[in-house]
């Protein structure tokens, strides 16, 4: 009985012309990247989709409201099959799906009665012309001029709007999770829609509208505190550690009280700050934000921002906004995007080519590989074509791009243009987007020049192999399912906020959860997470008994047994598999396998790092950075002169962090005296000026 409903239903509603068109509608989402999911974007454009028909319709009839929201679930229908067959379904999007339509579909309705109530027309069931013109002008004013003022006056990329419902923030972080907050600005919304369904009610209920009016005003103060509005006098509240230097004011989270790495970050903002206003040939006096959080997820929490570091050149004034564990990667970049905002000559304050926008940030600051320079690496993977370079500087090639192919190729003709044209020509290109009148040569020419001088480069086949992989990543917009968040990777992600946070008890709480994982892939990895756990615990024994050796790897295996004080069966293992423990250098030699074990597990050092291998200094210097262990860092400069280059700039960039300046100065003159890499030579040089530049500054 009740499938025979059901079928006279969909009988009904598919005989009509709209529902037809929905129906269709959710078949083309298939086609288009993102849309194609049951997730936040095909939720909004077809709740938009509608809500313009219902504002559109000609009569004023209640049942539109009805309607509407069943095409809106038409259209979901396809995609949503779809994802079931694909793998993809995300409950995420299911629930984006379910808050954002009836909300909008009733405020939609409730624009078009007050203005149809209000205006001239005495026939109130026909809508007129002009009734539809001036609601759908209004749905278009919060649709779109509302976000657009939100984001010139607030730094935070998320947003929560009447009509579309939420956007998270930066496109490139991927998991978008379902946010609390969303269900109270629904629910905001809805007191909307009944507020002035009842102020365009003939009969007004003056008690009613006040509660109403009241419990909307008491919700929207309370936007700040609940996180669904942020200002930059927030932030600054939050991020409440404040440092100075001349137009250079930089807000760090509390938490962090390591005053000489406080002043670390002060003075390179200074120092990169300065130097790209010298290449770029610019003079800003205005005050510059910058806004520092202990964390990716405080980031993401604050502004809607995670593993994406941004500068939000359409605000006003100058600001970025960056994690600490992304800082020495990508504070020159960002600088270059805020420091271009001053001779941008757009609204949005940046080049509406983003291939221009970005491909200049990376030239500036083009750290790509620890070993080979931006245009090796560009060499190295098969070199774009004019067609594919002039597409990667449209409007919209970018975005189709993954990121290596956008950032990289993008950077590496920029910076050609930098050292072969003029700094001059590519601020008017950046300001102007005409290329022609910027360089006045064509674009064919230029990138042709451009890809000669790629071809100079000899590259192994080790870095083609590396380059062509990761040029060969998908872009979001080409992956199957991009919104679609493996439980294994959101519980690692989990587990790194717990650690980033000290969380000792959820970390172990939320690391034990992972039995429950079916991917086996995922399930083997928190095995050995798991093992690693009771190895950090000093629980040795524990761990044994929990897995297996060839569950865990040899190599686990033998740090347990050796902790655990079974030097018989260690002694067994390695006869086993001897020809594998001579390839380690940690593990094959008795004394050295000791010492690491109590390094790594234990933070434990051993007197001396003197006739101990260079891999087991590489592992006391990530030890040293983990656990902050600066007493130690005589030790490790003792023997830094048999560890390899790129190790030893990462070690100089520790260094300069704690400001021991007479080691950081032995380390550059140890580098400068050997013959090492184009790229290792450009970052030494870049950190020797930084440590010239802070001499005289201190001085």
């Amino acid at each position: 009985m009740i499938f025979e409903h059901i079928k006279e239903f969909f009988k009904r509603v598919l005989s009509s012309i709209e529902g037809l068109f929905f129906l269709i509608l959710g078949i083309i989402y298939l086609g288009i990247p993102l849309l194609k999911n049951t997730h936040i974007e095909s939720a909004a454009v077809s709740t938009v989709i509608a809500s313009l028909w219902l504002l559109g319709q000609k009569k004023a009839q209640r049942r539109f409201i009805y309607s509407s929201l069943i095409f809106v679930y038409l259209s979901l229908i396809p995609i949503l099959i779809s994802d079931g067959i694909r793998g993809c379904f995300s409950l995420d999007g299911l629930l984006f799906w379910l808050v954002i339509p009836i909300p909008s579909l009733l405020l939609s309705n409730s624009i078009r009665t007050i203005v149809q109530n209000f205006s001239d027309s005495k026939d109130k069931e026909e809508v007129g012309i002009g009734v539809r013109i001036i609601s759908i002008v209004i749905f278009l004013f919060i649709a779109i001029g509302i976000p657009i003022i939100e984001l010139k006056l607030n730094p935070s990329v998320f947003l929560y709007n009447p009509i579309w419902g939420f956007w998270p923030g930066p496109i490139y972080d991927e998991q978008i999770t379902f946010p609390f907050q969303l269900v109270i600005h629904r629910f905001y919304v809805l007191l909307w829609a009944v507020m002035l369904w009842e102020i365009a009610r003939k009969k007004q209920e003056l008690v009613r509208i006040a509660v109403l009016f009241a419990a909307i005003s008491l919700l929207f103060l309370n936007f700040r505190q609940l996180g669904i509005l942020r200002t930059q006098r927030d932030l600054q509240q939050i991020l409440s550690t404040h440092l100075s230097n001349k137009n250079i004011h930089l807000y760090v989270d509390p938490s962090e009280k390591d005053s000489v790495l406080l002043n670390y970050y002060l003075q390179t903002a200074m120092f990169h700050f300065d130097e790209v206003q010298s290449w770029l040939k610019t003079d800003i006096k205005e005050p510059i934000s910058i806004y520092l959080y202990k964390h990716p997820w405080q980031k993401k929490q604050l502004i809607g921002a995670k593993y994406t570091q941004f500068t939000p050149v359409w605000s006003s004034g100058y600001q970025l906004h960056i994690d600490m564990e992304s800082w020495d990667d990508v504070v020159r970049h960002e600088l270059v995007h805020l420091i271009a905002k001053s001779f941008a000559n757009s609204p949005i304050g940046a080049s509406l080519n983003l291939g221009i926008t970005e491909g200049l940030a990376t030239a500036l600051n083009p750290n790509v590989s620890e070993r080979n320079t931006l245009d090796e690496f560009v060499a190295a993977g098969e070199i774009p074509t004019v067609t594919e370079m002039k597409t990667l500087f449209s409007l919209t090639g970018f975005y189709l791009q993954s990121l290596a192919n956008a950032y990289y190729k993008s950077g590496s003709f920029m910076q050609y243009l930098i050292h072969n044209e003029s700094v001059d020509a590519v601020k008017k290109w950046y300001a102007e987007g005409s290329f022609l009148e910027a360089f006045n040569k064509s674009e064919e020419d230029l990138i042709t020049n451009w890809q000669t001088y790629l071809r100079t480069f000899s590259v192994d086949s080790v870095l083609k192999k590396t380059a062509r992989k990761r040029f060969a990543q998908p872009s979001l917009f080409n992956q199957k399912c991009p919104r679609f968040i493996n439980p294994g990777y959101a519980l690692w992600d989990k587990l790194l906020l717990f650690k980033a946070e000290k969380d000792s008890s959820s970390f172990r709480k939320a690391l034990f959860s992972a039995n429950e994982i079916q991917d086996s892939l995922w399930n083997s990895f928190y095995k050995r997470q798991i093992f690693l756990f009771y190895l950090n615990e000093n629980q040795p024994d524990t761990a044994l008994l929990y897995q297996k050796e060839k569950e865990i790897g040899t190599f686990l295996w033998s740090d347990a047994l050796l902790l655990a004080g079974k030097e018989d069966d260690l002694k067994s293992l390695k006869m086993q598999n001897d020809s594998l423990f001579r390839t380690s250098t940690l593990r094959s030699e008795s004394l050295v396998h000791k010492t690491f074990c109590k390094l790594w597990y234990s933070g434990e050092f051993p007197a001396s790092f003197r006739h101990f291998p260079s891999d087991l200094i590489e592992v006391a210097i990530l030890v040293i950075q983990q656990k902050r262990a600066y007493s130690e860092i005589s030790k490790i400069q003792q023997v830094i002169d048999i560890v390899s280059d790129t190790e030893i700039l990462k070690w100089l960039v520790f260094l300069q962090k704690r400001n021991e300046s007479q080691f950081a100065l032995d380390c550059i003159q140890l580098l400068k005296d050997r013959s090492i890499r184009e790229e290792s030579k450009r970052r030494l040089h870049e950190l020797d000026r930084f440590q010239v530049v802070r001499s005289q500054t201190n001085d």
